[in-house]
């Protein structure tokens, strides 16, 4: 796994533990690329956004007609795998009888445009993206994003209704997500935190995940974000949200 911690200027900490390849001849290193899955919604959305500020779009359209101008915006990070990287993508695991068994991959690496899957990134490469939102849209300099956009991405979106509880239907894919459900808010791309706990994220918190248990949080009232990379079945394994939960409390307990 890869950990990120960082707030609006700077990372926090950085961390990479285990092995990038299923026989342990490699140690993870920090930039180790990882399938993100669905966390390619919200740089979805945060594409979708910039076109429509831009004019190029009404979001009344289809996203599907836009993602061939998605796959050349400035947010979108990678779909393609060059030859030279193939090296430093992590390796996928799933658990079986309660241990990780590695999963073999396909012998060549074929990208594909979606606009809720298919990003390749690394732990460092997600957290600019974030820290573009901790900064209301900007970073480095550089405006991507209105802060009017970012508020409309990061408040409520579903009135009344609450991030419902998904069974899980493929138990070798993924255990029921997420936490947070009968409470949550959705905003557009992100999960919203609704209950303001004691040693955890503030309220309002933006979040999502990827099916190989990959996640990120963004807390803009605090300024913090936080990205967890793993390769690991099923979707919300037990033992990886443990480990989330855990790096949350440590965060938080030892906030100046």
């Amino acid at each position: 796994m890869v950990v990120v911690v960082a707030n609006r200027e700077r990372t926090l900490y950085g961390g990479a533990f285990g092995k990038l390849d299923a026989r342990g001849t490699f140690d993870m290193s920090t930039d180790a690329l990882f399938l993100i899955k669905s966390m390619t919604k919200p740089v979805t959305s945060v594409a979708i956004m910039m076109l429509k500020v831009q004019g190029m779009l009404d979001l009344g359209d289809p996203v599907g007609r836009y993602l061939p101008k998605l796959k050349n915006a400035e947010v979108i990070a990678a779909f393609d795998l060059k030859p030279e990287d193939h090296n430093r993508l992590a390796s996928l695991f799933t658990r079986i009888n309660g241990k990780f068994v590695w999963i073999q991959p396909p012998a060549l690496y074929k990208p594909e445009v979606f606009g809720d899957q298919g990003l390749l990134a690394t732990a460092d490469d997600y957290m600019l993206f974030l820290q573009m939102l901790l900064n209301g849209g900007q970073f480095g300099g550089k405006r991507l994003l209105t802060e009017r956009s970012v508020e409309e991405m990061t408040r409520n979106q579903i009135g009344p209704l609450t991030v419902e509880e998904q069974p899980n239907a493929m138990l070798k894919h993924s255990n029921p997500f997420p936490f947070g459900a009968g409470e949550d808010k959705f905003g557009l791309g992100f999960q919203l935190k609704e209950r303001e706990e004691d040693d955890a994220r503030s309220s309002g918190s933006c979040s999502w995940a990827g099916l190989y248990n990959t996640h990120f949080w963004g807390d803009l009232k605090l300024g913090i974000a936080v990205v967890l990379m793993t390769q690991a079945l099923p979707f919300y394994d037990g033992r990886c949200i443990q480990l989330l939960m855990d790096i949350e409390k440590r965060i938080y307990r030892n906030l100046d």
